[in-house]
């Protein structure tokens, strides 16, 4: 078996955590990889174990918070590499591991006790008028259109399946999966649903009217955002946090179902909203 590990050296200082869980996974037989080099993920050290890719992996495992479990999901996506996440932020949404019970956990994926979830993922598109594609990203958890530093409201204008529904204006609007039920949907009124639905989250942020609530549709569904024509600014449009473009009223984005979803490991069968209300309580909520 070969595993990846990812860890987010600011929420793993020293790479503490990594270092003991290749411990434990090399003693258990396992050959440990490390596939990202990005600087804040990048692993300094000696020997056959430092490879640049995925090719191969049976496993990744995320050390870190949310950030860097949406982040190796992005990079696994469609190589069919399911994931499991060890918490090293505030106490996470995605991560299934406690660093406090590592080994123990480590030694139950080994020997193949967990089970297999599958997520649904976000295709998000973003498009001109002639339907060039300009960008394109995959998203666990949300796509956001947002104003960024420029205090102007957007007006957003929503299609579902290429019929228009309205203009909102807000200072963006968010579209998320299941599982981005619990981000920044959540901040902004949405509703919390069980991560393994099948359903998306169309969500204003800060919407200047008094009726605006977020539209639950169809995972099939097509939601396209356009920005009307006599806006001169430029939002931003962000992916699971990621690093923004800019969007212009010549073009939309387009979030939809991807064709393949990401299947998250669990070792403990965890009941999702019995495990909620102390997630909320650790953040603060």
């Amino acid at each position: 078996m070969r595993i990846g590990i990812v860890a987010d050296k600011y929420k793993d200082p020293n790479f503490h955590i990594l270092e003991k869980t290749a411990k434990i996974l090399s003693n258990l037989g396992v050959d440990v990889v490390y596939p990202d080099q990005r600087e804040e993920h990048r692993y300094v050290g000696t020997g056959s174990a430092f490879k640049h890719s995925w090719d191969g992996v049976d496993i990744a495992i995320s050390i870190g918070g949310d950030g860097t479990f949406l982040y190796t999901c992005r990079e696994i996506y469609g190589k069919n590499i399911p994931i499991i996440g060890v918490n090293r932020g505030s106490f996470g949404f995605l991560a299934e591991i406690d660093s406090e019970n590592l080994e123990t956990s480590l030694k139950k994926l080994i020997d193949g006790n967990f089970t297999k979830k599958s997520r649904l993922m976000l295709d998000v598109r973003v498009i001109d008028l002639d339907g060039k594609l300009i960008y394109q990203d995959y998203a666990l958890n949300d796509a956001v259109l947002y104003r960024g530093d420029i205090s102007r409201i957007i007006p957003c204008e929503l299609n579902i399946n290429q019929r228009y529904i309205q203009t909102i204006p807000s200072d963006g609007i968010i579209v998320a999966g299941p599982s981005g039920s619990t981000g920044y949907a959540l901040s902004c009124g949405g509703p919390i649903v069980d991560p393994e639905l099948d359903l998306v989250l169309v969500t204003p942020i800060s919407p200047h009217t008094l009726q605006n609530r977020t539209y639950v549709v169809k995972s099939t569904d097509l939601v396209e955002i356009a920005i009307k024509s006599d806006y001169l600014y430029q939002p931003y449009l962000s992916v699971d946090g990621r690093m923004a473009v800019k969007i212009n009223n010549e073009q939309k984005i387009q979030v939809r179902r991807a064709e393949k979803q990401m299947e998250i490991i669990c070792i403990d069968d965890k009941e999702f909203f019995a495990e909620l209300p102390g997630k909320l309580k650790a953040r603060g909520i």
